[in-house]
């Protein structure tokens, strides 16, 4: 970083100023450019983040995988207590509720606690950008990125796509005070942005990533489309896409089974005479495997349509074309509104099928889609993410050894950096 910009002082009203309603106000100096915070999370900062969510975000996330279980049996379920056969109905209602009940409970302990890559993070903010240093990644984001800037008791909370944020805790700040002048900066500088060009992310971007992320050895272009992000936001999104034709054969074909599981709960009986003359393990066996494929297709038909609906929930700022490169350490991605350089260990999980490569962050949850339609043919598709892999595979071995502690730790930005954090 250059150590002629200028940057923003804290600086207490003066007593001599007019009078203002908001202590916090910022002050109309020209020098006053930039402002910055050197702060750690802990897992149980979430709780800062879900102070913030809407009421039907959190009711969405709660419900979402208990939900999915519920529909994927109630066909099924109805079935069955309409029957002779209600006491397999009540067990399979039984077991699907305390299933739900599971996966309801996991939800819950993820908004008590989730995963944070250990180390310091530095966020800076200036007019045109917010950026971050960790030794594991750095980024540069414009204002309009973020969703929004929310303030609760306690933390600073910069909300990004995708329900994830920047949760800045008050606890790494000198005093009250500087954390809500630091809130209030954000806040203006957001807010400004709305209405104005997006900053110039460009502007000495080269010397503030990190060194490894100018030796890029494969790199490739590409351009999210609404239907790839709807498919990723749904669980199992590692499958193959389906076409409107496969969304509507799915539908059909979960109820064409559950008829069938129909016909036979209803034409079969254990006594003699029955409609269908079935033995009764034939009859217990073809009630048993029409029953899994029911549930089994039902699901699937489900995720057909929450799919459908996830179409609306995408944001368009995952929708600007954007570059990757990558390299034995890590990948960088940029587009006009974000440059992000990481190395692989601070990545979750890195897999791939015919449609696409999927990068997962740390939650984990799907944060990249490199679709292999960007590339020339199925071939260098292949080979890049194949080379991807290798590297990723080779990064993450070496850090559980511990060999690269050293690399990392040379990434850390200098201590003697002239921008200061505000608690110093």
């Amino acid at each position: 970083m250059s150590t002629g910009q200028q940057r923003y002082s804290l600086q207490e009203p003066s007593s001599d100023s007019p009078a203002n309603d908001n202590p916090f106000e910022l002050s109309p100096q020209p020098d006053r450019r930039e402002m910055e915070v050197e702060y750690k999370n802990a897992p149980e900062d979430i709780r800062y983040m879900v102070r913030v969510l809407p009421w039907s975000t959190i009711a969405e996330l709660l419900i979402t995988a208990p939900g999915f279980v519920l529909g994927a049996t109630a066909p099924a379920i109805l079935i069955f207590l309409a029957s002779e056969h209600y006491i397999l109905g009540l067990g399979l209602l039984l077991a699907a509720v305390l299933f739900a009940a599971r996966l309801l409970w996991q939800t819950l302990q993820f908004f008590r606690k989730i995963p944070v890559k250990p180390g310091r993070i530095r966020l800076r903010i200036t007019p045109e950008f917010i950026e971050t240093e960790h030794p594991e990644y750095r980024s540069r984001q414009a204002w309009t990125y973020l969703k929004s800037v929310q303030r609760v008791s306690g933390a600073i909370i910069l909300i990004r796509p995708l329900n994830r944020a920047y949760i800045v805790p008050d606890r790494d700040f000198d005093s009250p005070h500087t954390a809500e002048l630091f809130y209030q900066t954000a806040l203006a500088y957001h807010a400004a942005a709305v209405n104005q060009p997006d900053g110039d992310l460009a502007h000495d971007v080269e010397a503030f990533l990190p060194d490894w992320s100018h030796r890029a050895r494969r790199t490739t272009s590409y351009q999210n489309t609404i239907g790839e992000w709807a498919h990723a936001m749904n669980p199992g999104a590692t499958s193959l896409r389906s076409s409107w034709l496969g969304h509507f054969t799915t539908m059909l074909v979960a109820v064409l089974m559950n008829l069938i599981l129909a016909v036979i709960a209803y034409g079969t009986h254990w006594q003699a005479g029955a409609p269908l003359e079935f033995s009764p393990w034939l009859g217990f066996f073809a009630l048993a495997m029409a029953t899994v494929s029911a549930v089994i297709l039902t699901f699937r038909a489900v995720l057909k349509l929450r799919e459908f609906t996830n179409r609306w929930r995408v944001p368009k700022t995952l929708l600007e074309p954007r570059s990757i490169g990558i390299s034995p350490p890590g990948m960088v991605v940029r587009n006009r509104l974000m440059v992000l350089a990481i190395r692989w260990p601070a990545l979750a999980q890195i897999t791939h099928n015919a449609d696409a490569i999927y990068v997962s962050d740390v939650l984990p949850s799907i944060a990249f889609i490199i679709p292999k339609a960007a590339f020339a043919d199925p071939t260098a598709a292949e080979s890049f993410a194949e080379e991807m892999l290798t590297w990723y595979t080779s990064a993450i071995e070496t850090s559980n050894l511990g060999i690269d502690a050293e690399l990392i730790e040379a990434e850390v930005v200098d201590g003697d950096n002239p921008y200061r954090s505000p608690q110093s």
